[in-house]
């Protein structure tokens, strides 16, 4: 493109055609060259970004007033940004798994035993990521993918002894491990001495690979170098299809940046690491613009969940949205940000009001990726593929099912979501009892029950335009009668609840709750909060009914269940949503296999070992010089 045409009739003939033929075969070349760079659609790398504890008002483009415009930011704006996203739980293990699996946490066992409190993993934890599920990485590595994970995993470490890494991410697809969290930042690693006068080793390290890299963390450089491992991989990988789970330590308590953000937000501590997490973000983009693959790559980014409300300027904002963290039934605790950028493929600027789910990023990679999602298990993620690429195009999604451990608390229907069971939101001064000058003074969780006195059922249950009350703050109730029919035999599940049916009366023993007083079948009624039973049905007029939603024990049940369906009439305008919403419940239970608890008690014999030479008792097990602590 150098040669002037106006000059080229000074040349003699001879030159004229050697430059002719040199043009013609650089042309060809340039072809060679482009007909090697894949189509954008044609097995496109795929990297889920995930933030921890990151609320759906923590952006300035979710409309966060002080929090300074970043990479997050200008991802959303040159790609989509969804103002429907959930998260399928609010604490951490479960909600993780969900994106690895695309499946709920109930089907895949990551959620603890019925009526336990512990809804998380723990370093010294025996239970992980079942071997029988396949990952997201495993299921893109099986399309040719190379595979990479750096941050956060808390899916599980060990299992019979401190170093067998029974359950770490190299066991689940991924080929390239490189700076991780096995279990998590924590409250406990604070190194400000703002809540501890030391970090705890015992939950504060970093592995590489498969052994413990540094211990306990130092996070004056920490983000840098996830990135650094991230874009390391990313570098090596330029000319295969690559998938990158890239999951971030911040914003999980405890608080932390690198020395130059400090002091550098409007919205103090909590935004600091915005900023830094907001660099990241735009860093890593600007890696792949560097080497010629936006058009190649779909980045999608979310967060694991709510924000840890109870902390108070150090655990985030969900829009005016109640609840956060460890409340399934709230919509603060599950609805977060949720973003994708493919320049090229992607329209700019989008937003885009459909409902989605992160398990939709499993069955979307797959999607494109060109292979198919396995079909011996249920799977509650669905493509995202044409709400990306048409901008015309509706959802996947015309139902959620929320889930607060084995609980179904509540379903979202189209605008509506319908609530069977509300957790305990904070009380109204908690923040002048447990914090000073925004300061939390510990760990403390309102909500993170599921069960149990601080969980109220609905029947019947609360039902919430969404659309219209993003809050939750004006609930609506549809008054209800009911008929009994024919009882008949319903197969045993072995799973919580069993659709809405009622056991054959007399033996009202299985009743659980909502029972109807129709002058037709009688009355029964039920002590709210107590065993005891009045009953005045016959057994010629069964009213009692089960709650569809309420667990039932987890004990497979060994013989079949002679029932009697209740036929549900509603009064008023949003009967037909309630009617909708119950026989979703009750196809969602006949589909329901839960999966083998993974949450069981810890065992010490399992907790990684904290090197520490004078206190080899400090994780349960003794120091082995083999593994190296090194400064970072």
């Amino acid at each position: 493109h150098c040669l002037s045409f106006r000059s080229s009739r000074h040349l003699p003939s001879s030159t004229m055609s050697v430059l002719l033929v040199h043009a013609i075969a650089a042309a060809v070349f340039l072809q060679e060259v482009v007909s090697l760079k894949r189509d954008p659609l044609d097995k496109p790398n795929i990297i889920v970004v995930l933030v921890d504890d990151f609320g759906y008002g923590d952006l300035s483009s979710y409309g966060h007033p002080s929090q300074e415009f970043g990479g997050i930011d200008i991802m959303a704006a040159e790609g989509i940004r969804f103002t429907q996203w959930y998260s399928a739980e609010s604490f951490c293990t479960p909600s993780r798994a969900a994106i690895m699996t695309g499946r709920l946490p109930i089907r895949t066992g990551m959620v603890p035993p019925h009526g336990s409190g512990g809804r998380v993993l723990s370093p010294d934890s025996t239970g992980g990521l079942p071997d029988n599920e396949t990952s997201l990485a495993e299921a893109l590595q099986s399309q040719g993918y190379a595979t990479h994970i750096t941050g956060k995993w808390h899916l599980g470490i060990n299992n019979h002894s401190a170093d067998d890494g029974s359950h770490l991410p190299k066991h689940h697809g991924f080929q390239d491990s490189g700076l991780t969290l096995p279990f998590s930042n924590h409250w406990n690693c604070d190194e400000s001495k703002r809540h501890m006068p030391a970090p705890d080793p015992s939950r504060c390290f970093l592995y590489q690979d498969d052994h413990i890299y540094q211990q306990p963390i130092d996070h004056s450089n920490l983000t840098n170098q996830l990135l650094s491992s991230a874009k390391g991989f990313i570098s090596r990988h330029t000319e295969v299809p690559f998938f990158a789970y890239v999951a971030w330590a911040h914003m999980h308590v405890s608080m932390f940046n690198n020395a130059r953000y400090t002091n550098t937000s409007n919205n103090g501590l909590w935004g600091d690491g915005v900023r830094e997490l907001n660099d990241a973000v735009k860093d890593l983009l600007r890696f792949l613009r560097s080497n010629g693959l936006e058009n190649n790559t779909l980045v999608m980014l979310t967060s694991d969940h709510g924000p840890h409300i109870e902390l108070c300027l150090e655990g985030g904002r969900t829009g005016g949205l109640k609840g956060g963290k460890s409340y399934s039934s709230w919509e603060g605790g599950l609805k977060v940000p949720g973003v994708a950028w493919w320049p090229g493929v992607i329209q700019p600027g989008r937003v885009t009001n459909e409902l989605a789910s992160s398990m939709d990023m499993f069955a979307t990679a797959v999607d494109f990726a060109g292979g198919s999602l396995p079909t011996d298990r249920v799977y509650d993620g669905r493509s995202l593929r044409n709400v990306l690429t048409n901008i015309t195009a509706s959802g996947p999604h015309q139902s959620l099912f929320h889930y607060c451990s084995d609980v179904l608390v509540a379903v979202r229907y189209q605008d509506y979501k319908i609530t069977y069971f509300s957790q305990e939101l904070p009380f109204a001064n908690y923040t002048q009892v447990h914090c000073t000058a925004g300061s939390p003074h510990s760990e403390f969780f309102q909500g993170s029950a599921c069960h149990g006195q601080s969980v109220t059922s609905h029947a019947p249950p609360l039902i919430y335009h969404i659309a219209q009350d993003p809050g939750e703050l004006f609930p609506s109730v549809v008054q209800e009668t009911c008929d009994a029919t024919q009882g008949e035999v319903y197969p045993s599940m072995g799973m919580p609840g069993a659709g809405y049916t009622s056991k054959v009366l007399p033996d009202l023993s299985a009743c659980r709750s909502w029972c109807c007083n129709d002058s037709k079948c009688g009355s029964v009624t039920f002590e709210a909060s107590a065993p005891a039973r009045t009953k005045t049905c016959s057994e010629r007029q069964p009213c009692c009914y089960l709650n569809p939603l309420q667990p039932l024990p987890l004990t497979p049940r060994t013989t079949d269940i002679t029932v009697a369906f209740v036929q549900r009439r509603g009064a008023g305008p949003l009967a037909d949503i309630v009617s909708a919403a119950y026989k979703l419940v009750e196809d969602h239970h006949r589909t329901m296999q839960r999966g083998q608890t993974q949450l069981a008690t810890g065992d010490k014999a399992a907790q990684p070992c904290c090197h520490d030479e004078s206190h080899p008792d400090t994780c349960g097990c003794n120091y082995s010089p083999s593994f190296v602590h090194v400064e970072v």
